[in-house]
């Protein structure tokens, strides 16, 4: 469901020391020199976590360890169990060689997460935050996104800062919030810098700080992601934080455009339709507007759908003209439900339709 980020190898210390508590669960009476190690690697401070040689040479030091954890299973075992559950839990979620079952997808989860798997700890908690294939519990969501983000799973402690944030299953904390997503940021986890600097640009719970901002969403566009290009070219064109420099807003602006960002095909369109930044050129904006339409950007499919009506650079088409605004109108975009009453009624013709397109026109044209 996620992209792995960067981690720290004591992350799966914790994780093992997860597996460890399940397997004592069943012991009989486990060593002491067992107990000791589990409690080690349980520690909240990545940095008192044993390493994997002192792991290593503990286990060999214990007698019988095999046979007296989980009927002679072993931790080995167990791991490679935690792995194929979820590896099963997202074909299934997915849908990849077999049907979709999210109800099933969240069993196999759940049972890779009590093994301590922080990747299925996450998915099960975005589950019940969602209701998906289960009962939608925003409790237990949290309860599943803090053991994950406990494993310094980037992920999960984005999502976790974003709850606390906004009061999802928590008592609103800005502070548990801030830091959550920045210890997401150290890891380069490309949402906890959009959510950060959103958080910056808003004074969401923190000074707002523009430069921050900024600074926050240059790094999450380096990382290819095209919702902060879209923004960095708002700021550029808006001059908000930064020098007005419509030649920068161009710039990101059509990085996200060209990976297919509809919004950003849609100001591309309005950018060349203008010549801000770029040399006026109505044909590559109609371009990109029928681009942004087709990938179901409601803006676009407006304005597509009055230069059918008023044969702009295309033959005049009223219906199919119609047909655009009626697709803009289903996404619930209140100007072309205007536009599209107006001219599919049989009692607004001649002179008011006239009257009524540049003042649509001149309102849409307020992209940035």
């Amino acid at each position: 469901m996620t992209a792995n980020p960067r981690y720290s190898s004591k992350t799966d210390i914790y994780a093992l020391g997860v597996v460890m508590g399940e397997l004592m669960d069943e012991a009989d009476e486990p060593p002491d020199e067992y107990r000791t190690l589990w409690k080690r690697c349980m520690e909240k401070d990545p940095e008192k976590r044993p390493t994997l040689d002192e792991i290593v040479a503990t286990f060999r030091d214990i007698p019988d360890l095999d046979d007296s954890l989980d009927n002679g299973q072993g931790i080995e075992t167990l791991i490679t169990q935690a792995h194929n559950d979820y590896k099963e839990g997202q074909r299934l979620y997915r849908g990849e060689g077999t049907d979709i079952n999210l109800a099933e997808a969240a069993e196999r989860f759940r049972r890779a997460a009590k093994l301590g798997l922080k990747q299925a700890q996450y998915d099960l908690g975005m589950m019940y935050q969602r209701g998906e294939g289960i009962l939608r519990e925003p409790a237990k969501a949290i309860e599943w996104l803090q053991k994950a983000a406990d494993q310094g799973y980037a992920p999960a402690q984005t999502s976790l800062g974003m709850a606390f944030r906004d009061g999802q299953g928590v008592p609103q904390d800005t502070d548990k919030a801030h830091a959550l997503l920045e210890a997401a940021t150290k890891q380069g986890y490309v949402c906890a810098y959009c959510n950060l600097a959103e958080m910056y640009g808003h004074g969401h719970g923190v000074e707002q700080n523009f430069t921050k901002a900024i600074e926050l969403y240059r790094k999450a566009a380096d990382l290819e992601c095209t919702a902060a290009q879209v923004l960095l070219g708002v700021f550029y064109a808006t001059g908000t934080g930064v020098r007005q420099d419509y030649m920068e807003t161009a710039r990101f602006v059509r990085r996200a455009a060209e990976k297919g960002h509809p919004e950003a095909m849609c100001k591309l369109g309005f950018m060349y339709s203008n010549g801000q930044g770029v040399p006026e050129d109505h044909k590559k904006a109609q371009e990109w507007w029928h681009k942004a339409a087709e990938a179901d950007n409601r803006e676009a499919q407006c304005h597509v759908g009055l230069l059918y009506i008023n044969g702009e650079g295309v033959l005049k088409d009223k219906q199919k003209g119609l047909n655009w605004l009626t697709r803009a109108k289903q996404q619930g975009d209140e100007y072309a439900r205007y536009l599209h009453d107006v001219l599919s009624g049989h009692e607004y013709r001649g002179e008011r339709e006239a009257r009524t397109l540049p003042m649509i026109q001149t309102v849409i044209l307020l992209d940035f």
